[in-house]
This record gives structure tokens, C-alpha cells and sequence, in this order.
């Protein structure tokens, strides 16, 4: 992430404070006259000075440190040292005249106008995209000097005095402008505030400090397709105005909105003709009515009551909006929806929506929209989440023991990602992958030992309420049968299966993001992931040993043997295992082994001792009958240190680009053979820079 240099801080501080000197009224002409002058004239018990002074400073340190935090999140990949440098070059150029400024009115919006007037005129070579880095910290300075100036009692007197002096006689011009000046200041009022007041994922420090991440400081740009075309979501979607975002539950397609959102008021969105518009953000859960004034007052009651009437409406007649609709459910509302959708496309606005379930074909037909279907994260994409997420918190905290904390936290859940199976599987969304990175912060859990604890911990924060005992034995039992018939069930067969009512099944639907409502009026598991988890669990807790025991003869579920077994009580598990030692499916009992709990040591002992030979592997032979024992060793192999060119060899004919963590783990920690194995078997292939990032981020990890 590129950031702003220390000495680059100190000059924009420097130019910030003479800067609030022009500007401050009066005959002195400068901070230190005015302040004095003030100070000689105030009757008030408060020293005015002290006050004003105090103000000016918590601005200057706003701009220094808050601002360009905000900078550094928005535009990540662009020179934003370089961008601040020549924003401090403009503002040191511009002599500014306070009385000019009050024939207008001073305004952030104008201010800002005056200082990108004299911005160079090659702007966007000298920056490239950084230039849109130089426009936001120039709005920003100008939106705090603003709050500044209009904050202060005396100032803001001051101000408004001239100003009325300079504007009597023009009334009638001035009331024949007010709504669009009135609706522009408040828009930019707006893109500050609003930032602020959109939702914000939720963490906890290792002191147990309730904390809230920028979404754009941990989300970052998903993948998409449409029409079968593959691509980066902003590159796709930018040919259009219109979309519905598609895509398994906890794919991230709220997180989408909340960062369009966020993208937008910061003006960093990496689509040009979109730059312009103005997010609204409507979420629609709970029957709540598509009305854009309802949307501003449910982001903010006291913003809203700000707004000039009719602010809203005005910016979609106009084609000035940017409508991101979330939680949309076509059955309800349908034709207000559509409504809405269809005046701002008409009028130039940017649509984005996000719907429970299909949308009718009019949508698409009449109205315009088109698919985006986001894809599951890549193990790319989940490594620099995980980096992205603590380093977000890790600014956050107070004390260098708690960064450190943080940061050992990553590094245990990096390897974690490459050495657990059952974790790994749960990565693909942002969702859950978020849920895994504040679970392990804030509890006392260790990996690998935990781990089941740790993906339990996980499911069960999935919803807005624990899930209670009963739902849970129930979600389980129908994550079996879901795993052992359809992947797709309807109500009907699901209280079959359960032996309950249909109204049940609605309710654990209606209760818990476990499951989710398909095409069709047919339901499923929200991830593949989820389902196979919570059906190990069901296995686990009725101890079919003996179907266990007989599956392990089949290579594709020998992963599902193993995810049981780490849940199962010490008798079934010392039965387990002796029942595949007996069948000959050592490796699988070895693998099992691995995970579980409880075991008997003469038990334990004697299977080690079998499969000796085994892990690590070192000859041809050794690694030929590793291979052949499957996936479900996988984790075994990960967790061979430091491992040697056997292992390696092992995890390569085991793996695909999918089980990149796997290999980078192993990688990062191997012998240099090994390592250089690896590395030459990935050079000409297209994912060899994605694992060269992912094993820097292992390498050295504990």
C-alpha cells in the first residue's frame, strides 16, 4: 500500500496553517494578527485565542493524519507521497482574497474550485491515476477548512457578517440559485459525512476494544463474469449502467455495494464515467420501501434532516445518482423497485442491485439490467484479505503489544490456511473468511490443534444470533441428507428428512445464513463448504463408524472420513481407526489421526509407527503410495517441517492452481531442494507470481 512520507506531513501542515491565516477575516491579515485582535476584543469568559487555536490544531492534525490515512485506504496503488507533495505546491502558489470568497459565499465546493484551477496543467502525467488522489485531498483540505471556519462561533460571525454585507441587493438572483446551491453544498457536505456513516467490519482488538474497519481498507476489487467473460468486477461492469449482482451467499455482493459506496463519495472509483455520480445506499431488508429520502434517513436520521427537500429526487432527475440497491426482494415491492430503477436509467444514473432471489424477466428485458455473477475468492485473493484485515486493525490498536499481537494472529491463520482443510474451505467467501480472521483474534484458540473449534466458532457466528441447540442438531441432520441426495432440496423434502413441519424448515431458513432460498422455491447450504462441514459434525455425533469405515475405500470421500473423525468421541475414534487399519487404508487413518482429539496411545503409537515410512516420504516408492492415498493427506504433507523433496514432490502431483495456499506453505517452509523443486515445477505456469507473493507472506511465519 503506498503511503504518505513523514516530511511530506509535515509540509502539508505547514501550508494548512497559513493557509487558515489568509483566510481568517479581519485587518491583520494574518493567523497571528487575527488572533490577537480577537483576543483584545472577546468578553466572553472563554479565551477565544486558546480556543481558536486548539480548533486550528485538531485540524492540522486531522488533515496530517486522518486524511491521509483516508488517501492511502482509497487510492492503495497509486503515488498518493507524490500526489500530496504537489497538492502542498498548489496551495503554496494560490493567494487567496477573502473578500472575492465573500462575494460567493465561502464554500468548501468553491474553495476547492479555485485551488484545482491552478493545479498544473499536466496533471494527470505528472500522476497518472494518482491524479484522482490530488482531487480528493484538495476537496478534503477545503471541506475541513470549511468545518473550521462555520464551526467557530466568532469566525463564523465574522464570515457571515461580510458575507450579508456583500450579498444585500441580491436577493432575487441569489433566491433563483438557491436550490441548486443549496443541493451542491450539501452534496458535498455529504461525500465527508456519509463516509463516515456507512456500515464497517466489525473487530475486536487482543484488549477487547470493539473496533470498525473501512470497508475499502479490508474489501478489495472481486472478480466477476459475464456472459462467461471472466474479469476483474469494475473492468466488467463499466459498460454498463445497469446490473444485478449474482453470486453464492457470503460471495461478498453487500460488501460490493458498501465499497461502490465508499469508493464513490472518496471519488476514487476506478471507473471514469462513474466518478461523478453520488452513492445512495438503500437497504431494502425487512420490507422497507425503495424511497430515496427513507434511504438517506435510514443511513442517518441528523444527515438527513440537513438535506435541502427533495435533494434526493433531484440528483436521479438529473442523472447524478448512483442507486445501489440492496437486499432487493422481488416478490415484495416489485413494481416500486422496478419503478425506481427504471426513472434513474432513464435519467443517466448508475443502477446497482442486489436481490435475494431472481428478479423478474422484465428486469432484463424492459428495464435493461444485466448479470454479474462474482466468483469465489482466489487463494491469491484470500492471502491479501487476511494481510489487508489485520493490518487494518493493527492501525487501529493502542499499544505496540497489541499490533504485535495482531500481526502474530495473521501469520498463525496464513499457515493455518495452508495446513487445514476444513479452513481453508471456508475462504472462498469474504464473509466467512472475515468471520475466521475475527474469531481467531479474539479468542484463546491455537492452530492447528483448535481447529475444529475455531470453523465451529465460525458457523455459529454466521447469523445475528447464536444459534441454539435444537436449530443446530437440525441443521446438521439436513446438511447430511443434503450431502447424501440433492444439493438443491425443496421444503417438502427437507421436513421429510427431518421429520418436521415445512413451517420449521422456514424457520430455520428465515433464522440462519446457513442456508439460502435458490430458484425454483427450492433451498440449499450457502456454500459446498458449510454443507460438507455441518454434515461431518451429524456423522461425528451419531457415530456411523461402520459407513465411515466403508467410505474411506472411496478416494473423493475420504476427505469427508476424515473431517468426522476429528469430531468423534475417544471409543469411536480408537474403532474408526481400527477398522481402517483392518480394511488396509493405514494413510487414512493416519490422516484421521492427525485431527483428532482423543486416542488411545498404544493405538496412536502403533499407526505412527506404520506409517513411519510414509511421513515424511523420501523415495519414489514412498511418495508413489502417499500420492495414491489422496487429498485427504494433503494436510499431513503441509505439515511436514522442514520438508524435504519428497514431500514436495507429493504435495505437487497432489495439488492444482486451486490449492495454491497448500503449496506456498509447504514452499515457504522447505528445504532449499525442495523449495527450488517447487518453484521450477510453477515457473512457466500463469500463477507463478501469485506464489511467489503467497510463499513472501509465509516465509519466516511460526
Amino acid at each position: 500500500m503506498s503511503r504518505v512520507s513523514r516530511q511530506t506531513k509535515l509540509r502539508l501542515a505547514d501550508v494548512l496553517v497559513k493557509t487558515v491565516g489568509a483566510l481568517l477575516p479581519g485587518p491583520a491579515g494574518t493567523l497571528a494578527g487575527e488572533l490577537g485582535a480577537w483576543a483584545l476584543e472577546a468578553r466572553a469568559g472563554v479565551d477565544p485565542e486558546k480556543e481558536l487555536a486548539i480548533e486550528i490544531e485538531e485540524a492540522v492534525g486531522g488533515l496530517t493524519k486522518k486524511a491521509a490515512r483516508s488517501l492511502e485506504r482509497s487510492f492503495p496503488d497509486n503515488d498518493v507521497d507524490r500526489a500530496t507533495e504537489l497538492v502542498v505546491a498548489t496551495f503554496e502558489s494560490v493567494e487567496l482574497d477573502p473578500g472575492s470568497l465573500a462575494d460567493l459565499g465561502l464554500s468548501a465546493q468553491r474553495l476547492t474550485g479555485i485551488y484545482l484551477a491552478a493545479a498544473p496543467a499536466d496533471l494527470e502525467e505528472q500522476l497518472g491515476d494518482a491524479a484522482g488522489a490530488y482531487r480528493r485531498l484538495v476537496a478534503e483540505i477545503c471541506y475541513r477548512l470549511e468545518r473550521l471556519f462555520l464551526g467557530n462561533t466568532y469566525v463564523q460571525g465574522r464570515i457571515l457578517q461580510d458575507i450579508l454585507e456583500r450579498r444585500r441587493g441580491e436577493e432575487v438572483r441569489l433566491f433563483k440559485r438557491k436550490t441548486e446551491w443549496d443541493d451542491d453544498e450539501f452534496t458535498w457536505d455529504y461525500r465527508f459525512e456519509a463516509r463516515e456513516l456507512m456500515p464497517a467490519v466489525a473487530a475486536t482488538s487482543p484488549s477487547g476494544a470493539e473496533l470498525e474497519l473501512a470497508i475499502d481498507a479490508v474489501f478489495q476489487e472481486p472478480h466477476g463474469q459475464v456472459g462467461g467473460e471472466p474479469g476483474h468486477a469494475f473492468d466488467l461492469i463499466k459498460t454498463g449502467r445497469g446490473w444485478i449482482v449474482r453470486g453464492a451467499a457470503g460471495a461478498g455482493k453487500t460488501f460490493l455495494l458498501h465499497y461502490l459506496a465508499l469508493q464513490a463519495l472518496a471519488g476514487g472509483l476506478p471507473i471514469e464515467q462513474w466518478r461523478a455520480k453520488v452513492p445512495l445506499y438503500f437497504d431494502l431488508s425487512g420490507g422497507v420501501e425503495p424511497v430515496p429520502a427513507d434511504a438517506l434517513a435510514r443511513l442517518d436520521g441528523r444527515l438527513a434532516s440537513r438535506a435541502p427537500a427533495g435533494w434526493e429526487e433531484r440528483l436521479i432527475q438529473r442523472g447524478e445518482m448512483l442507486v445501489l440497491l440492496d437486499n432487493v426482494d422481488p416478490a415484495d415491492k416489485d413494481k416500486k423497485v422496478a419503478r425506481l430503477i427504471g426513472d434513474a436509467m432513464a435519467a443517466g444514473c448508475v443502477v446497482i442491485v442486489n436481490s435475494r432471489s431472481a428478479v423478474p424477466a422484465s428486469w432484463i428485458d424492459e428495464l435493461g439490467l444485466r448479470e454479474i455473477h462474482l466468483l469465489e475468492l482466489s487463494p491469491l485473493e484470500v492471502d491479501r484479505f487476511v494481510m489487508r484485515w489485520h493490518e487494518a486493525v493493527a492501525e487501529e490498536c493502542a499499544t505496540q503489544q497489541e499490533r504485535d499481537e495482531v500481526r502474530a494472529a495473521r501469520d498463525e491463520l496464513l499457515m493455518a490456511i495452508g495446513r487445514c482443510s476444513d479452513i481453508r474451505r471456508l475462504c472462498a467467501g469474504p464473509n466467512f473468511l472475515a468471520g475466521l480472521c475475527r474469531a481467531l483474534l479474539r479468542s484463546d484458540l491455537t492452530l492447528p490443534a483448535d481447529r475444529a473449534i475455531l470453523v465451529q466458532q465460525v458457523l455459529e457466528a454466521a447469523g445475528d444470533d447464536p444459534v441454539p441447540l435444537d436449530d443446530w442438531d437440525d441443521l446438521i441432520e439436513l446438511a447430511h441428507w443434503s450431502a447424501e441426495n440433492d444439493e438443491e432440496f425443496t421444503p417438502a423434502q427437507a421436513a421429510t428428512w427431518l421429520g418436521r413441519t415445512p413451517a420449521r424448515i422456514d424457520e430455520l431458513v428465515q433464522r440462519h445464513r446457513m442456508l439460502r432460498r435458490c430458484d425454483g422455491a427450492k433451498l440449499a447450504f450457502v456454500r459446498d463448504a458449510v454443507r460438507e462441514t455441518l454434515a461431518a459434525r451429524f456423522r461425528a455425533q451419531r457415530q456411523f463408524v461402520g459407513q465411515l469405515a466403508e467410505a474411506a475405500a472411496v478416494p473423493a470421500k475420504r476427505g469427508a472420513v476424515v473431517a468426522a473423525a476429528a469430531f468423534l468421541p475417544q471409543s469411536a475414534a480408537d474403532e474408526l481407526l481400527g477398522r481402517l487399519v483392518d480394511h488396509g487404508r493405514t494413510d487414512v487413518a493416519r490422516a484421521a489421526l492427525h485431527v483428532m482429539q482423543q486416542v488411545d496411545a498404544d493405538l496412536r503409537a502403533s499407526i505412527l509407527a506404520a506409517t513411519a515410512d510414509l511421513f515424511p516420504p523420501v523415495s519414489p516408492e514412498q511418495v508413489g503410495r502417499v500420492v495414491a492415498g489422496g487429498g485427504s493427506l494433503l494436510d499431513l504433507l503441509a505439515h511436514q517441517e522442514p520438508a524435504g523433496a519428497g514431500t514436495a514432490a507429493a504435495v505437487l502431483a497432489l495439488t492444482g492452481p486451486e490449492d495454491l495456499a497448500v503449496v506456498a506453505t509447504v514452499a515457504a517452509r522447505a528445504d532449499a531442494a525442495a523449495r527450488q523443486l517447487i518453484l521450477e515445477a510453477w515457473d512457466d505456469h500463469p500463477d507463478k507470481a501469485a506464489l511467489d507473493e503467497m510463499m513472501a507472506n509465509r516465509e519466516e511465519r511460526s
